[in-house]
């Protein structure tokens, strides 16, 4: 419980703590500096636990978005099938690169908002977020969304063997760069999965 003092005009002033609490941290310390080495790693483990679970939980999410695009893959026609704009996680995908209003072509907006999604995940943020003002600032939405516009977030030449078509991509390094960060923290993610 905190002890609040009074100056001399009976204004309170900043609580202190009582010897109560001093204790407690007291022994809170020492049972940390007596313990084992292994309850470090005990403690790590049990953070990167929690934080896995949500990551598993957040790719989860982007599951409903890769659905999507595997029927926008399947589909002749956008009108019949599930838009990103009917979904929470579409509707934040379309709204962070700025998309509202315009019309899918070849899927390139599914397939971003895909690997996008998966960015978010696994704490490729900063990668997405250089993507994104390339986007923007360099490349320009339309050539992003283009019809036929290939991307780049596998490994370089999986989705297309031709050179030329390679440095056609907008945003070819930065779409590479997200996609080796999200292809390294999930197979680090998975690793620690299989571990437990």
């Amino acid at each position: 419980m905190n002890d609040y003092t009074y100056d001399d005009d009976n204004n309170k002033k900043q609580p202190t703590p009582s010897d109560s609490t001093f204790a407690s941290c007291e022994v809170q310390a020492t049972a940390a500096a007596a313990a084992p080495n292994n309850s470090v790693a005990w403690m790590r483990q049990k953070i990167y636990g929690i934080m896995d679970e949500q990551r598993l939980h957040r790719l989860q999410q982007c599951q409903v978005l890769t659905s999507i695009l595997k029927d926008c893959q399947n589909s002749s026609k956008n009108s019949g099938r599930q838009q990103l704009e009917d979904l929470p996680a579409g509707i934040r995908m379309v709204r962070y690169f700025d998309w509202r209003d315009i019309p899918s072509r070849a899927c390139a907006r599914e397939t971003h908002a895909v690997w996008a999604c998966r960015a978010t995940a696994l704490q490729c943020g900063a990668d997405l977020a250089v993507l994104k003002n390339c986007f923007t600032e360099e490349a320009g939405i339309e050539a992003v969304l283009q019809s036929g516009a290939a991307t780049a977030y596998e490994t370089p030449g999986t989705n297309t063997s031709n050179k030329a078509a390679l440095e056609k991509i907008p945003c070819l390094v930065h779409q590479q760069a997200m996609g080796q960060c999200v292809s390294q923290a999930a197979t680090e993610l998975r690793k620690r999965q299989d571990a437990q």
